[in-house]
């Protein structure tokens, strides 16, 4: 497998880039993402993570992107709490052989990247719409989930409050 894409995408996350396009250096654009191994980087950089569910043809993450993950604040707190990582439930690359398997909700096999995403995304939050977001802790229990919001302090309080929650438990 090919995780060179993986782990820039991990060294970005880690950087703090103010003003270049946060979503360049979140989406791994088509290469599989192994949830243990971003798990793995969480718990060595002591961070969150934030899978963001989306596809390349949704005008709500579009927006989403636009509105919010341009707001440098957002993007600072981002880079510095979680491991943010973006997968398009669309996307038609084709999975490694050893990859393929039967799908737990429809009569099929998962072949394709996106297939697999959006059955990731079922399995952890029972919910396949999109954009949808989770956070998850570096043991891969979900912390937190919500849908499109367009309302930037309402996405600040869901990552804040989310973290808080977990670290009062």
């Amino acid at each position: 497998m090919r995780y060179c894409s993986l782990i820039l995408l991990f060294f970005l996350t880690s950087c703090n880039y103010a003003d270049e396009g946060f979503m360049d250096y979140i989406s791994p654009k088509g290469d599989f993402v192994e949830p243990e191994k971003v798990y793995e980087l969480a718990k060595a950089e002591n961070k969150f993570v934030l899978f963001y569910f989306t596809g390349y043809g949704v005008v709500g993450d579009r927006k989403m992107e636009r509105v919010i993950f341009s707001n440098k604040s957002i993007r600072k707190y981002l880079l510095d709490n979680f491991i943010v990582v973006s997968l398009a439930v669309d996307d038609r690359k084709k999975l490694p052989e050893n990859l393929v398997k039967k799908s737990k909700y429809k009569n099929r096999e998962i072949k394709t990247v996106g297939q697999w995403n959006i059955e990731f995304q079922i399995d952890l939050t029972y919910n396949n719409s999109q954009p949808y977001f989770a956070i998850v802790n570096d043991k891969g229990e979900l912390i937190a989930e919500r849908g499109y919001t367009s309302d930037k302090w309402e996405f600040i309080y869901f990552l804040k409050s989310s973290i808080k929650k977990h670290n009062v438990q």
